[in-house]
């Protein structure tokens, strides 16, 4: 705030004070484990089963801007979640390895999320834009299966399978709700009564299904004749169908079911490789579907997204020596674009909109350097 370094809170400027905020939270955990292995016949497995006891505590602090004097709002809070898990394994054929794992998990909420203020309050137009103090984490109960095969010491196939019960998911919302509701006084905010605010804070929602499976292979392709036999392929594909629960309408109880936000439904990686003494090269192919990547409800235009990229990129290496490698590397060699829109009217049931929302491009890429090794 001046020449000297000095920072101090601005007690002055109501719109300056709402940035100064607080977070502290206090994580304890319990553990209890238990290994265990035998033969189920001819077949070895082995695994654990647990749980953990978890105990989380925050203090948040925050100064919420008004026409007035800014108020200082501190809420503390604390919740408690068992987290029990368990993951076998056996093996039923020489080199074939099953696995199943379930367990319950949470993802706690960003400490920014939870702290009150970070924004102004409009005490005629009773809005206010604000962190969520009681903030739940994203609670999820899980399920994966896979087989796995390594026929030899450089080769892998597996197929996974997987399942996700999101019990909570967190999201922006614009609801209207009792300023005691977010662990306000309301007299501090200068309001006679425990009046009605429309309040823009992340919320918890009631989640939904994710499910899906993924398939790995990776093989050298040694069989093949001279130079041929230096090479291989690596190869993955998965398969995702979600359907979480999210708030657009101003009402409590008014849901959508739509992707999760950042997940694409379908998306493959192809890398054929070369290994040779001096020279070795690979060349990768990247395929993601398109994907929803902002929620923003209250409006016509509730989901933001991006459309389907196939990325191609390109390495080539040349030892010189044991120490010096020559590398020549290419990225985006197709140039491919990021292509964003706006998602209109589907959470009326009409056909999807998908207006342009920005179109770009970054061009390909080139490196050509040195790298020693000692």
């Amino acid at each position: 705030t001046n020449a000297y370094g000095t920072f101090t809170v601005n007690n002055t400027n109501s719109s300056s004070i709402a940035g100064n905020r607080n977070a502290q939270e206090v994580d304890t955990g319990y553990y209890l484990q238990a290994d265990f292995k035998g033969q189920l016949g001819s077949m070895p497995y082995r695994g654990n089963i647990g749980t953990r006891q978890v105990r989380t505590e925050t203090t948040v602090s925050g100064y919420i801007g008004t026409s007035g004097a800014p108020a200082l709002t501190t809420i503390k809070r604390s919740y408690d979640d068992s987290l029990p898990a368990l993951n076998v394994m056996i093996e039923p054929i020489e080199n074939v390895y099953v696995r199943f794992a379930a367990a319950k998990t949470m993802a706690r909420p960003t400490l920014l999320s939870m702290t009150p203020g970070g924004g102004s309050i409009d005490t005629t137009k009773k809005t206010l834009k604000t962190g969520n103090p009681y903030l739940d984490p994203v609670r999820a109960n899980t399920m994966d299966f896979s087989v796995e095969w390594y026929p030899d010491k450089d080769t892998m196939v597996t197929l996974g399978v997987f399942q996700k019960d999101i019990k909570s998911y967190i999201q922006s919302r614009i609801t209207s709700v009792k300023l005691s509701e977010l662990g306000y006084n309301y007299a501090d905010l200068g309001e006679a009564s425990d009046v009605d605010y429309d309040v823009t804070t992340p919320v918890n929602t009631p989640g939904g299904d994710l499910k899906g499976f993924e398939i790995n292979i990776q093989k050298p392709f040694t069989f093949l004749p001279g130079f041929l036999s230096r090479t291989g392929g690596i190869l993955n594909y998965t398969h995702v169908e979600s359907q979480i629960q999210y708030y657009i309408g101003a009402g409590d109880t008014t849901t959508t079911a739509a992707n999760l936000l950042g997940l694409s439904p379908e998306a493959w990686n192809a890398t054929v490789y070369y290994e040779g003494d001096k020279l070795s090269g690979r060349v990768a192919a990247s395929y993601r579907d398109g994907y929803l990547s902002q929620l923003a409800p209250g409006s016509s235009a509730d989901f933001w997204g991006k459309h389907e990229t196939l990325n191609i990129d390109a390495q080539l290496t040349y030892k010189i020596n044991r120490n010096l490698t020559l590398v020549l590397e290419g990225i985006n060699l197709t140039n491919e674009a990021d292509d964003r829109y706006i998602a209109y009217d589907t959470a009326q049931g009409n056909t999807a909109q998908n207006l342009l929302y920005d179109y770009g491009t970054s061009g390909r890429q080139y490196y050509l350097g040195l790298r020693y090794k000692y």
